[in-house]
C-alpha cells in the first residue's frame, strides 16, 4: 500500500466500537493552505496500543496521531495514537513510573482511606481524600495504562466504596449525623456523575446508594427541611408505645434491592423494631432493581435499628447473649412431604409454643432460601401452610404474612418495647430531619412512614 504520512497531528475521537476494537477519529491537517479536520480510521491494533498508553478513546477525547493517506483510496488512516501530554521518547519511562505511583495510591487508599470511610466521624475526611485519589489517578496517571487505571478504578476503589456501603451507609446513627449526612449525599453523588471509569454495573449501583443516600438522610437534594413540631413528638411517643422487642427480623443474604427496601417498610409498619442484615455469600451477585428506593421503603430505614452481622456465626452467638431462639423460615421442598414434616412445622397454634419466646425470624434470599448454616443453627424452621398449586411466596409478601402470623399468635408482643428503651429511640427520632415529602397535609404534620 503506497501512502503519504505526516507526523504528531492533533485529533480527538470520533467514536470507538470496544466489540468490534475500531474507530475513527477527527485529525486536523493544512489541505491547500487551509486547516481542515479530516476523519481518520484505525483499526485494532492501534486501539490497543492507545489503551494501553492510557487513552480511553472516549468520543470527543484529544490526542496525537500519525496520519497516512492511502494513494489508491484517498482515506486516511491514523496511526501511532498516543496522549497529548506525553512523547512517544518518554512514553516507557512514564508508564513504569506512573505504575508504581499507582501502587502507592492504591497503598494509602488500603491502608488509610478505606478504614476512615467506615468510621461514621472520620467518613468527611476519608471522603475528601479519597476523590484526591481518583482525581490523582485519572488526571495525572494516563500514561500508566488503561488497565492499570481500570484496575485502581474499578477494583481498588470500588472495593473502598463497598466497605462504605457495608459499614457507614447502612449505620443507624447516619440519619442523625448532619455533618456526615450532608457530605455522603454529595459524594454519592460526585461518584456517580464523575468521568472516572467505573464499570455499567457500577455506576448504576452508586446511583442505587445515592438514592438510598438522600432517602435516609432526609429525602431528595432539593426538598426543604421542615422543623419538627410538638404533633409529631406526640405521634413519636404513640408509635413506639405500639412496638415490640421480642421479634426481630433477620435478612439472610437478600440480594435483590427492591425485596429490602419492601421488607423494612413492612418491619416498620407493623411495629418491628430492629432489622438484622447478614451480607450475602462472597461471590454473590446483588441485584440493583430499576424500582426507586423511596417508592418501595417510603423512607422506612430511618425509623428502624438495623444491625450487621459478618456470618451466620454472628448470628446465632447474638441470639444466644439475648436469649433469643433463631426460628427459620421454611418452604419445605413438595417433592419431599415426610422429610419436611420432621424438619419445620406450620405456624400455627398448637405447633408453637404459646406464648412465643423471644425469637429472631430468618428470612432467607431469592430462590434458593435459609443457608444450610443457618438450618443447622436453627431452634426451629417454621412455614405458612400453602393451599393452592404455589408452593412458594416473594420473600417481601412472605414477611408480611410471617410477622402477621406471630402478632396473632402472640398479641401480648404488641408494645412490649421498655419505657427506657422507648426514651432513647424518641430523642433519635426528635433530631431526624424530615424531607417535605415525608410530612402529611393534616395539622401535626405527621410523616407518612409513621402513620
Amino acid at each position: 500500500m503506497e501512502a503519504e504520512e505526516r507526523e504528531r497531528l492533533q485529533a480527538r475521537v470520533k467514536w470507538y466500537d470496544p466489540r468490534r476494537a475500531y474507530g475513527f477519529c477527527y485529525v486536523s491537517i493544512e489541505l491547500d493552505g487551509v486547516v481542515k479536520e479530516v476523519e481518520a480510521f484505525f483499526g485494532r491494533e492501534e486501539a490497543q496500543a492507545a489503551r494501553d498508553c492510557g487513552l480511553s478513546l472516549s468520543r470527543g477525547e484529544d490526542l496525537l496521531c500519525d496520519l497516512l493517506t492511502e494513494r489508491s483510496s484517498g482515506r486516511f488512516l491514523a496511526t501511532q495514537l498516543r496522549s497529548r501530554s506525553a512523547g512517544s521518547e518518554e512514553t516507557v519511562y512514564d508508564s513504569d513510573r506512573l505504575q508504581e505511583s499507582l501502587r502507592s495510591l492504591a497503598d494509602e487508599l488500603e491502608t488509610e482511606v478505606m478504614p476512615a470511610l467506615s468510621s461514621l466521624d472520620r467518613f468527611p475526611a476519608a471522603a475528601d481524600r479519597f476523590c484526591e485519589l481518583l482525581d490523582t489517578a485519572w488526571n495525572e496517571h494516563s500514561a500508566a495504562g488503561r488497565a492499570q487505571l481500570e484496575a485502581f478504578v474499578q477494583q481498588k476503589c470500588f472495593k473502598a466504596v463497598q466497605v462504605f456501603a457495608r459499614q457507614t451507609l447502612m449505620c443507624p446513627d447516619l440519619a442523625f449525623n448532619r455533618i456526615a449526612s450532608e457530605k455522603m449525599s454529595a459524594w454519592l453523588g460526585r461518584l456517580v456523575a464523575a468521568s472516572w471509569c467505573w464499570s455499567p454495573h457500577q455506576r448504576q449501583t452508586l446511583q442505587e446508594m445515592s438514592e438510598l443516600a438522600q432517602l435516609v438522610c432526609g429525602g431528595r437534594k432539593d426538598s426543604r427541611v421542615d422543623e419538627v413540631d410538638s404533633g409529631f413528638h406526640r405521634r413519636i411517643h404513640r408509635v413506639l408505645h405500639e412496638r415490640t422487642v421480642r421479634f426481630v427480623v433477620v435478612l439472610e443474604g437478600v440480594r435483590n434491592s427492591a425485596n429490602q427496601q419492601m421488607i423494612l417498610r413492612t418491619c416498620e409498619a407493623v411495629g418491628i423494631q430492629e432489622v438484622w442484615l447478614v451480607p450475602p455469600r462472597s461471590g454473590a451477585k446483588y441485584r440493583a432493581t430499576m424500582v426507586r428506593s423511596r417508592h418501595a421503603s417510603r423512607g422506612a430505614e430511618r425509623f428502624l435499628t438495623l444491625r450487621r452481622f459478618a456470618n451466620v456465626e454472628e448470628v446465632a452467638a447474638c441470639c444466644k447473649a439475648e436469649a433469643r431462639e433463631l426460628w427459620a423460615s421454611y418452604c419445605p421442598p413438595r417433592t419431599e412431604p415426610t422429610d419436611a414434616a420432621e424438619v419445620a412445622v406450620p405456624l400455627v397454634r398448637g405447633s408453637v409454643p404459646s406464648p412465643l419466646p423471644r425469637l429472631a425470624l430468618v428470612l432467607g434470599t431469592e430462590g434458593d432460601g435459609i443457608s444450610p448454616e443457618l438450618l443447622r443453627k436453627a431452634n426451629l424452621a417454621v412455614y405458612l401452610p400453602m393451599h393452592g398449586f404455589m408452593q412458594s411466596l416473594n420473600v417481601a409478601v412472605a414477611c408480611g404474612m410471617l410477622l402477621q402470623r406471630l402478632f396473632d399468635l402472640c398479641p401480648e408482643a404488641r408494645g412490649d418495647m421498655p419505657s427506657q428503651v422507648q426514651e432513647h429511640l424518641a430523642g433519635m427520632l426528635r433530631g431526624l430531619h424530615l424531607a417535605r415529602d415525608d410530612v402529611g397535609d393534616d395539622d401535626e404534620g405527621i410523616p407518612e412512614g409513621l402513620i
